[in-house]
């Protein structure tokens, strides 16, 4: 049952103070008082840009919280206020509802794991910290009936104190003594919005695509969109401190590579999304989740256990906050950090069903379960784990006594005996071969196109090589990897190559007079791997492209290279974002209404997923389709969208990236508005008169269409 409590200003002023700040009164019910107003007041110095509805926080031990607001989320709040009846607890509640659904950011240049030990150790709970800043918001609107403020300030004093209402019940407000309202805060109980309850599958039996021991986790669609536009957008290109500090560690004593995995941008991400796991709050569906059998552990051996492990450590300082069960506290980490793997590192998108693979994981096998013997009604129940650390096979029984009664006199005993036989294959010792050797300017064509994972140069050339070793072969090559001579078939290209559409690259094989006696240590495909992953492809400024050329004698012949960049063109477009034009609305035939909250929330989205998805000429965002289809979040309006490389545009850079094109993103900060989200946005608002047809903007050489409707 809930109270409420009504009280004029008159009565307000003629209250009698109270002497305790916070008083427990009954079991159900307890008293918190706010002191004055002007203490929550905010100083407007480095507030940060942000998009959607999102919360800002910061703070230090002894000296207090700030808050931020964004424009959205303080539209969101003044919504709720004027649709605010006279019952204050309905207000109250309305309130705590949007600002704990909204987005939290916690400040960069803090180290998250810390400060959510201080906010756990402060507030104990998040609901505790939501219902102080609801109240200061309803408190502030009854005082001033003024449009809600950006920048709070709780300070330290009130945040401790008011950890003494965590516990369920009504609490009665008050502001210098004087009674202000009865609340009754919403109860924490985990449940799950989507159409189903994420949960995590055990692969025991390898199929198509999946290996023994990995693990399926299961979500819905929706709800994995949201996750990975969330790890998109915390993730800040790794620029957390905890991100700096990973890779800092791993190349210490040498340079950085920026081809290090992205483990820096899972970490940032991970640490970013874990306070959203909370009640009512974007990723919410997560605390319905049953803990994953066996426990999931990554094997702390390779980076990605190493880079869990602060998302982990994190998740258990948060726990507390987020009223989450610190045994489980592991397995969030773990969950988390393992979707931003798939989604930044391996550019996986989530879906339904998503994978984490066994071989990042440590290796565990369940061994037998002792039963009761027939004269027990109980015993002591164990369970044996193998797994690998580094080189050594490690077995850990694990035993948990039941309480029973036994039906006689008589028991049972059963011993567990794990035997491990497992055997280690020592690396053979690799001979050493000679080096490439190069010239070290710059060639201007990246490492990764000339031989990488996705694409290569020299595969066509390396087949002629292979189909007859004792001739010499020279071919000069495109960006594909096609003889420029022959008149091959023009195909569909991938999306990154494409930005090197006018290079072209000698390739050349010369065989040793000994190529007859003995066989050749590498492969021609292995070479120029070697030679792409070696110095000669570290050159530029950020150590990422190829040597304009250089060769490798291997001992029985000698692979060399020479890379030809395109001439200068002058350019034809200015890095700068152009006048919107409005699209005509007769050109889609019939669609759905388009409302604007959908519109931003698609642009945010896309905007921070395609952060770094690059295009150059002949390029567009989606590659494979002519348009993005968009479903709203809010009124599931229905959307496309696409992203261009005009023909024939000539810019001063060779690519710009779809969600930063003026490269006003840096360090996960963003100068001024975000040019992506920002003309997006204004494709649809800038275009009153089409009834939501949208419209296209040039930013350089990009153009970003949006339209109504499916295509």
């Amino acid at each position: 049952m809930r109270y409420a409590n009504f009280l004029s200003s008159s009565t307000l002023l003629a209250a009698i103070s109270w002497s305790a700040i916070v008083t427990l009164t009954t079991a159900q019910s307890s008293n918190f008082d706010l002191g004055n107003l002007d203490l929550y007041q905010g100083t407007d110095g480095n507030v940060p840009s942000l998009e959607g509805d999102s919360l800002w926080m910061t703070g230090a031990e002894d000296s207090g919280f700030h808050l931020v607001l964004s424009a959205d989320l303080q539209k969101k709040v003044q919504k709720g206020l004027d649709d605010c009846g006279d019952v204050k607890d309905e207000c109250f509640q309305k309130l705590h509802r949007i600002i704990s659904s909204s987005t939290t950011h916690i400040d960069n240049a803090l180290e998250k794991r810390h400060f959510g030990h201080l906010l756990s150790k402060t507030f104990k709970k998040v609901g505790v910290m939501f219902t102080v800043i609801s109240s200061i918001l309803l408190w502030s609107w009854e005082e001033k009936h003024t449009p809600p403020s950006p920048v709070w300030f709780i300070p330290q004093e009130k945040a401790s104190l008011a950890s003494n209402v965590a516990s369920p019940g009504t609490i009665v407000m008050s502001g210098g003594g004087a009674p202000i309202m009865t609340i009754t805060p919403p109860p924490d109980t985990p449940s799950a919005t989507g159409s189903i309850t994420p949960e995590v599958t055990f692969v025991a039996t390898a199929s198509a695509g999946l290996k023994e021991g990995d693990r399926i986790v299961n979500m819905d669609v929706d709800f994995a969109k949201r996750f990975q536009d969330l790890l998109h957008i915390f993730s800040g290109d790794g620029a957390c401190k905890e991100g700096q500090g990973f890779v800092a560690d791993q190349t210490s004593g040498q340079q950085a590579s920026p081809r290090s995995g992205g483990w820096d941008a899972a970490i940032c991400a991970g640490l970013g999304v874990m306070p959203q796991v909370l009640d009512n709050g974007p990723l919410g569906d997560l605390r319905a989740m049953a803990p994953p059998q066996p426990p999931i552990q990554f094997d702390l051996a390779q980076a990605a256990g190493r880079a869990a492990q602060i998302v982990i450590e994190a998740a258990r300082d948060y726990a507390p906050l987020l009223n989450i069960p610190a045994e489980l506290a592991d397995e969030y980490g773990v969950i988390i950090f393992a979707m931003a793997i798939n989604a930044l590192v391996e550019n996986i998108d989530l879906g339904s069903s998503n994978t984490i693979r066994a071989a990042s994981l440590v290796s565990k096998t369940q061994g037998p379960s002792a039963t009761p013997t027939p004269t027990c009604t109980g015993a002591r129940s164990c369970k044996a784990f193998c797994g690998e650390v580094g080189a050594i096979e490690q077995c850990v029984t694990e035993c948990s006594t039941v309480t029973s009664v036994c039906a006689t006199s008589t028991t049972g005993n059963r011993v567990i005996v794990t035997e491990t036989t497992s055997t280690f294959a020592w690396p053979t010792v690799p001979v050493s071969q000679p080096t490439a050797t190069c010239e070290s300017s710059d060639s201007g064509l990246q490492w990764d196109i000339f031989y990488g994972k996705k694409y290569n140069v020299v595969q066509k050339f390396c087949q002629a090589v292979s189909d007859d070793q004792q001739a010499a072969h020279a071919w000069v090559v495109d960006e594909f990897g096609n003889e420029t001579s022959s008149k091959s078939r023009k195909r569909s290209p991938p999306v990154t190559p494409k930005t090197y559409k006018d290079y072209r690259i000698g390739l050349e094989w010369k065989p040793d007079s000994s190529l007859s006696e003995d066989p050749c240590p590498r492969s021609c495909t292995e070479a120029y791997e070697a030679i792409a992953n070696g110095p000669c492809g570290q050159n530029g400024r950020q150590g990422l492209t190829l040597a304009m050329s250089g060769s490798w004698n291997i001992g029985c012949g000698t692979y060399s290279w020479n890379v030809k960049p395109p001439s200068k063109k002058e350019p034809t477009a200015r890095l700068e974002v152009g006048e919107v034009t409005c699209n005509d609305q007769t050109q889609f035939g019939a669609y759905k209404d388009v409302h604007e909250g959908d519109v931003q929330w698609a642009a945010i989205g896309l905007c921070a997923r395609e952060r770094n998805t690059e295009l150059g000429p002949g390029e567009q965002y989606p590659a494979d389709k002519k348009a993005a289809n968009i479903n709203g979040h809010w009124r599931q309006s229905e959307l496309h969208a696409w992203v261009k490389w005009r023909e024939g545009c000539v810019t001063t850079v060779n690519t710009q990236k779809v969600g930063n094109p003026l490269n006003t993103v840096t360090d996960g900060t963003v100068t001024g508005q975000d040019p992506c989200i920002t003309t997006l946005f204004n494709n649809y608002k800038k275009c009153t008169g089409n009834k939501g047809a949208g419209g296209q903007t040039d930013i350089g050489c990009l153009t970003y269409f949006l339209g109504p409707g499916h295509v």
